[in-house]
């Protein structure tokens, strides 16, 4: 049961999260939020169902006039570390360097243009640069080890896994349409949104290719970045605006808590400060 159960492995990932709540609550001099949610349904833009997603959580800083903001849409895969998920990477090219920012701007907010007020609630795009690194190591195939009736080792679709992120990335989508409509009068607000795949310790290696083709062995890893390039219309033409989800993030159980813990903290901020530079800001 404690291999199989994935209603007990989701909810151990939840207490990752809710660690994280418990830790931070006080820790943010201005305003500290951490809401998480767990087993509710959202529609599929593709499928037009109804689906269950496993939790999303977010977390703001800031306060008054300007305020940033990371969801996640968080999707649990309980795998066999015995059968482990292996993905091939190669460096990141410049044209995959990037991530999306929705800024929502409530109403009576400045508009720098005219310098007046807007009259009602608004919002813009804005891709940023800084998050997802040129030349660093990006996920691009993903496949199953397991062992065959003969005790030899084989390669397997990753079909279970690839559902598990196909469905975060579905998830985003609403928080995207959340973030476009957040901002409160008289405020500004960031939102970055991450699709994320939790997968158990031990169970996630990545091979690492040159552009030739040449692999080194796989390697155990807490985290991976892996390109998507999924983009979703938030509105009608002919004025019509584009979100692009540049990645996916597939964690260890391990791994998780570490991104989470180094988001929060403000001391260590590196990973908040690449999600929403201060260039993003003027």
């Amino acid at each position: 049961m404690a291999k199989r159960d994935d209603f007990g492995y989701e909810l151990r990932v939840g207490a990752v999260i809710r660690k994280l709540w418990l830790q931070f609550s006080d820790s943010f001099h201005i305003e500290q939020k951490t809401e998480l949610s767990h087993g509710g349904t959202y529609d599929d833009s593709v499928t037009d169902k109804p689906r269950q997603f496993d939790w999303r959580c977010s977390l703001t800083k800031g306060g008054g006039e300007r305020r940033e903001q990371l969801a996640l849409a968080v999707e649990c895969k309980n795998l066999d570390p015995e059968s482990p998920l292996v993905v091939s990477a190669v460096p990141r090219v410049e044209g995959e360097s990037f991530h999306d920012v929705v800024v929502s701007k409530g109403p009576g907010h400045i508009d720098e243009r005219i310098g007046k007020p807007l009259p009602e609630r608004s919002f813009k795009l804005q891709r940023v640069p800084s998050f997802y690194r040129a030349h660093d190591l990006v996920g691009k195939k993903a496949v199953r080890i397991k062992r065959d009736d003969k005790g030899g080792i084989r390669g397997d679709s990753d079909s279970d896994v690839y559902d598990k992120w196909a469905q975060a990335i579905a998830s985003s989508v609403g928080l995207v349409e959340e973030a476009s409509q957040c901002a409160p009068p008289a405020c500004r607000v960031y939102s970055a949104v991450l699709p994320v795949v939790v997968v158990p310790d031990g169970s996630l290696w990545v091979v690492q290719h040159d552009k030739d083709g040449k692999a080194n062995l796989p390697t155990q890893m807490d985290n991976c970045e892996y390109f998507v390039g999924r983009r979703i219309s938030l509105t009608e033409p002919p004025n019509e605006q584009f979100f692009r989800f540049s990645h996916f993030h597939f964690f260890t159980v391990k791994g998780f808590e570490k991104f989470l813990s180094e988001t929060a903290n403000e001391k260590r901020a590196s990973v908040w400060n690449k999600l929403f530079p201060s260039s993003l800001l003027l």
